[in-house]
């Protein structure tokens, strides 16, 4: 009978192995047929070292696999990028940030940067690079595979720290790079890439910290102060800094309630980060500010809600909204006080002419934006010119991306309920629950599109891997059990 027990749980890891081997190939196989010829020596290769030494050698524990995903996620990334990069154009916004980049300067209508101001820093940041490398597109897609390459980096570090173990931490790291809409979405030139790797540092501060609060000492000081700047940081390429702000002030209380003392280093330590956030954000606020020679708009919930909860624009980018909100800030001189008490008072009025339909709005916009992952594929679509890549064809791709998501949703979903049944709940885990439920309400009461969850999806990878492999272990006792 124990025989029988090793070869299910044997059988289960080598279908889960191969299931995700194969989605980290995924994209790369399907889209040129040059490189599908790799596929079968990888997976023979892959599949021969998992079936040597099967009870000494365990692939997610050991210390070099982290080496062997990145590199090899790293190489497909470089041949794919190379293949792909003459036959990408941007569209939409992205173009703006193309465009502006190369010339070095904000060109066009000040008013798209002063609201837009997520822009900024990212279009900044790409006309160094153009600068120094030259006025290429394939610039720009190669610092966002590289910023990729950090986020897996990231994941791999949180889940060591999160769970003190390597194999969760590997799974993750896999399940992230495995992911077919987060491989081809960086051919995008969006923010979205950097407020992922923001999110992502700043997770990795806040849980250093956790470790740390019961005894604090004044060196650890530095850790608050890197979490305030990464947490500021994050909102200047997306807006999820209040969310990660407001998620931290809920876990270090509901944490530390009963002691007296840790508490009051969790407040303490909540002071200092807000302290360097707001400086930081006063500071990077001037620094854009000179870079487009104009004044931000740098309060605008009243406008993000009166858009996002918009009946007859559905809750997405209306450009009705948008030119009637610009006409009146010119009207008013850029008053944004004025600004966001007219707006809001308009919301408040729409709400009650309308409000038998607002639950209607949010129904559809959750389905719209959460039940899929089409939206990202959508804009991958759109950049690239199919024509000149024949064996392109994302819905190949579309379908099983959105199997990949589901499964990602279900093992999370297992991971919250497995972490609250837990005698001691893992509260980092819980934050990252915080985060992404937080994140998804935000933009359900904002201004939004299905893509703006793209910065959000690798905290999933890290709480699927945690529901997969202990989905795994209880399979596995309840197997040795028999």
């Amino acid at each position: 009978m124990k025989k029988s027990s090793n070869i299910y749980i044997y059988i289960y890891k080598l279908l889960a192995y191969a299931f995700l081997i194969l989605f980290l190939f995924f994209p790369n196989f399907i889209i040129f047929s040059t490189t599908k010829y790799l596929f079968l020596p990888t997976f023979i290769i892959m599949t021969g070292l998992l079936l040597m030494n099967y009870k000494k050698w365990h692939f997610l524990d050991n210390p070099k696999t982290i080496y062997i995903i990145l590199l090899l996620a790293f190489l497909f990334r470089l041949i794919f990028i190379w293949r792909i990069s003459d036959n990408v154009f941007q569209v939409s916004d992205f173009v703006k940030v193309f465009t502006n980049a190369k010339a070095g300067v904000f060109a066009g209508n000040p008013f798209y940067y002063q609201t837009a101001y997520h822009y900024i820093l990212y279009t900044f940041l790409n006309s160094l690079l153009f600068k120094v490398f030259g006025a290429h597109q394939i610039v720009s897609l190669l610092f966002n595979m590289v910023v990729v390459f950090f986020a897996a980096i990231f994941i791999y570090k949180i889940g060591q720290k999160l769970f003190s173990s390597r194999s969760i931490a590997n799974l993750a790291t896999i399940i992230y790079l495995a992911w077919p809409s987060l491989f081809l979405y960086p051919l995008i030139m969006s923010p979205d890439h950097l407020c992922l790797l923001f999110i992502l540092i700043s997770l990795y501060l806040v849980l250093i910290i956790f470790e740390k609060l019961p005894n604090l000492t004044k060196k650890d000081g530095i850790y608050l102060l890197l979490a305030g700047i990464t947490i500021s940081l994050t909102g200047f390429f997306k807006n999820f800094a209040p969310v990660l702000l407001i998620a931290l002030v809920i876990i270090l209380i509901l944490r530390n309630l009963k002691e007296k003392k840790i508490l009051k280093n969790s407040l303490i330590s909540l002071v200092l980060i807000s302290g360097v956030f707001l400086l930081n954000n006063s500071l990077i606020f001037r620094f854009e500010e000179n870079l487009i020679d104009a004044k931000i708009m740098k309060n605008q919930l009243s406008y993000y809600m009166y858009v996002g909860l918009g009946i007859e624009n559905e809750g997405v980018y209306s450009a009705n909204r948008y030119g009637e909100y610009q006409e009146y800030l010119k009207q008013n001189n850029f008053n944004m006080a004025k600004a966001n008490k007219y707006f809001r008072h308009k919301l408040v009025l729409e709400i009650k002419n309308n409000y038998g339909k607002f639950p209607l709005l949010l129904y559809n916009k959750s389905v719209r934006n959460y039940t899929s992952i089409d939206n990202l594929h959508y804009w991958v679509k759109e950049s690239i010119n199919v024509q000149n890549i024949k064996e392109f064809d994302t819905n190949v791709i579309q379908p099983m991306d959105n199997i990949f998501y589901i499964l990602v949703l279900l093992f999370s979903m297992l991971a919250c309920v497995f972490n609250i049944l837990q005698d001691k709940p893992n509260f980092g885990l819980l934050y990252i629950h915080l985060l992404f439920f937080g994140g998804c309400l935000m933009l359900l009461f904002a201004e939004s599109q299905g893509r703006y969850k793209y910065a959000l999806l690798p905290l999933l990878c890290i709480t699927s891997a945690f529901g997969l492999y202990h989905g795994y272990d209880i399979i596995k006792k309840i197997v040795k059990k028999k």
